[in-house]
């Protein structure tokens, strides 16, 4: 059968236009479909974006706050570093201050384990008595010190050694005054002697000389004035005291004590230093006393002693000298002791030593504003690079003569006066190893011979583990 192209054109265009609507359909469902997914993965990355901008927002917040605690601690506000607020570092010692330095503190203390161990020859022996080996802390010191306001200052130092609290420091001052410096009121060391005002801390040996053991005055309660001139090449200090607690001074009354240094050399390290001192007493009970143990403090006894001796007023002048060459120091000191007693006659003693020390790692001993300070080693021990430390070894040579020209009166319990008789004489020699670990760390031996005057002799093997901060 034949059908006419007239109706199959209409029949094959009419299919197409169903399918390709049919397709269009499919094509618009498909797109609408697409459409949607889209739509909810934009919500679904829209609720992310939401979500991570106030997790963001919370983190900010906290930076922020934490930012600000942070800039609390670190003495800022508003960007600007609030110059009152305090910082601790550590320098040698716990110090805390203010960027502007109106107020410093520092926290430190010392401690000290000495082991002596004594072999006296037979006359000490009956003459003195026995000395036994004995250990001890030496020493157990806390103190607080600072500026306050700038001009300020104070400390206290307290003892804790052998159980008991015994005062060392105490006192309060004020700095830069016009004219006369510094001044400062209460309880601390007399202006005298090169060996006393270098600290223990920084001494060569273990204990310091006779001649500082029988006369120095030590601390004191009284008011000073105190200065460093032309960079530190001039120091000097004046003050009025009531009373001493040295250990062989054995004396209670007003006193004058000062004291001039001059630095007449100084190169780098290097330097030449001269002193002198002056002494004025007026003891109110009119008797004295000068003794002094061996240059060991776990000594039993002193090995020579005055006893009580009328004393009306006395005069003590004290000359003093060191030097720092590199890797060698020199020292020496000498005092004399003129007093007046109408009923004793005028007593005269005197005591001088000369030392000693050569670092064999090649440091020098510090010194600053008329005394020696702390010793830093090269390489601290077990710095990572296998450091020695600093070793240094030191020789001493001590002379105290209190014999006084047969011019002491003892008196004895009953207050009677006895006939005149010597103090007596004593020579030391001492020899010093030092090992310092670090700037705050130190081992000390110290091997001693005492010659006492028609007595005998005396020897000394000590040792002492140290830190301070």
């Amino acid at each position: 059968m034949r059908i006419p192209l007239a109706n199959i054109v209409p029949a094959v265009t009419a299919w197409l236009m169903i399918a390709g609507f049919a397709a269009i359909a499919r094509a618009g469902d498909d797109t609408e479909t697409r459409l949607q997914r889209l739509e909810r993965r934009i919500e679904a990355q829209q609720e992310e974006i939401r979500r991570l901008e106030k997790e963001l927002g919370a983190r900010r917040t906290s930076e922020d706050s934490l930012k600000e605690e942070m800039d609390l601690l670190l003495g800022k506000i508003g960007g600007e570093e609030d110059p009152r607020a305090m910082h601790m570092r550590w320098d040698n010692g716990i110090r805390f201050a203010t960027s502007d330095r109106e107020f410093a503190f520092k926290l430190g203390g010392r401690f000290m384990d000495d082991g002596s161990w004594f072999s006296a020859g037979r006359g000490v022996d009956e003459e003195i008595g026995g000395f036994p080996n004995a250990t001890e802390v030496r020493r157990a010191r806390l103190y607080l010190s600072g500026t306050i306001y700038g001009s300020v200052m104070f400390k206290g130092q307290y003892d804790f050694a052998g159980g008991d609290a015994d005062l060392k420091d105490a006192y309060l001052g004020l700095k830069h005054l016009p004219i006369v410096g510094n001044v400062k009121v209460g309880h601390f060391k007399e202006f005298w002697s090169l060996e006393e005002q270098t600290s223990s801390k920084y001494l060569t040996f273990m204990e310091r000389s006779l001649v500082n053991e029988a006369l120095s005055p030590g601390r004191s309660i009284g008011i000073g004035v105190y200065d460093h001139e032309l960079d530190d090449t001039v120091t000097w200090g004046i003050g009025f005291f009531n009373e001493t607690d040295g250990y062989g001074h054995g004396l209670i009354g007003k006193q004058i004590s000062g004291r001039v240094t001059l630095t007449p050399y100084r190169e780098g390290k290097d330097l030449v230093h001269v002193g002198v001192a002056y002494n004025r007493l007026d003891p109110p009970r009119g008797e004295a006393r000068f003794r002094a143990r061996p240059e060991d403090h776990q000594a039993e006894h002193p090995v020579i002693d005055t006893g009580r001796f009328d004393l009306d007023d006395a005069d003590m002048l004290g000359l003093e000298g060191a030097a720092v060459f590199g890797p060698f120091s020199a020292q020496a000191e000498y005092v004399s002791f003129s007093g007046n007693s109408v009923s004793a006659g005028d007593p005269r003693v005197s005591g001088f030593y000369v030392q000693g020390s050569w670092f064999l790692t090649g440091e020098s001993r510090p010194y600053g504003h008329g005394a020696f300070g702390r010793v830093k080693p090269n390489a601290n021990f077990m710095n990572g690079e296998g450091g020695p430390g600093a070793w240094q070894v030191a020789v001493r040579y001590s002379h105290l003569d209190l014999d006084g020209g047969d011019l002491f009166r003892v008196r004895d319990a009953t207050g009677s006066r006895s006939a005149p008789r010597d103090g007596g004489r004593v020579d030391d020699v001492t020899f010093g190893l030092n090992w310092y670990l670090n700037p705050n760390t130190r081992v000390r031996l110290n091997d001693l011979l005492s010659d006492i005057g028609g007595i005998g002799d005396l020897r000394v093997f000590a040792v002492r583990f140290m830190v301070d901060f």
